[in-house]
């Protein structure tokens, strides 16, 4: 059962359900429960449509201001994303978002460290954003293990899936604009201990 309408209504009700790719057998059906006979009794389908979601980040925002050490936190960012298909996103199933920092603007290339994935199951009107932040979703943690010294993009995806990276879970009309970096390498990260540093703290 992908969807249902119960009781009475005196309008249309718009109803979208998530199709995964393949072949299926879509099926309506009006059931008399028996139990009260009032109304038309009977129920209608129409302006039925294969439309699709489009998921895309609209902004990526963080707090380049300081200077940060591997294992640091960023405590002030955001991240908003939106709909901008022409169908909803239903709560299922969730997507992820997920945020990184990169040494250039492209995502998945060498260099990249993830700071937060974001799982969502509320799903996603069309034309609707929302954003994530430090108050909904915490500070996003700098991984321990960066080591070289240098500024970063920060960048955000939406619809991740590690196991489908070219797809991810929701169908969309656009598959390939679903992440977005910041303008510029701005954010200086730092590795915890510099190298120099460990050598001359090491007793012999």
């Amino acid at each position: 059962l992908m969807a249902s309408i119960a009781g009475e209504e005196d309008g249309w009700i718009r109803v979208s359900s998530l199709v995964t790719a393949g072949e299926h057998t879509l099926r309506w059906a009006y059931i008399k429960d028996g139990l009260d006979s009032s109304g038309d009794d009977r129920g209608w389908v129409d302006d039925f449509s294969f439309q699709v979601p489009n998921l895309i980040v609209d902004e990526v925002v963080v707090d380049d201001s300081l200077a940060y050490d591997a294992g640091n936190t960023i405590d002030t960012w955001s991240v908003t994303i939106r709909n901008d298909g022409l169908a909803d996103v239903p709560p299922t199933p969730s997507f992820d978002v997920q945020i990184r920092v990169s040494e250039d603007n492209v995502w998945g290339n060498d260099g990249d460290f993830v700071l937060m994935t974001i799982s969502d199951s509320v799903g996603l009107a069309v034309g609707e954003s929302r954003t994530y932040s430090e108050v909904t979703d915490g500070a996003l943690l700098i991984p321990a293990d960066i080591s070289l010294d240098t500024f970063y993009y920060v960048g955000a995806y939406v619809d991740w899936d590690d196991e489908d990276s070219v797809n991810g879970r929701i169908p969309e009309s656009n598959e390939g604009d679903n992440d977005l970096f910041t303008a510029a390498a701005s954010l200086e990260v730092a590795p915890s201990v510099l190298l120099n540093e460990a050598i001359d703290n090491v007793v012999l």
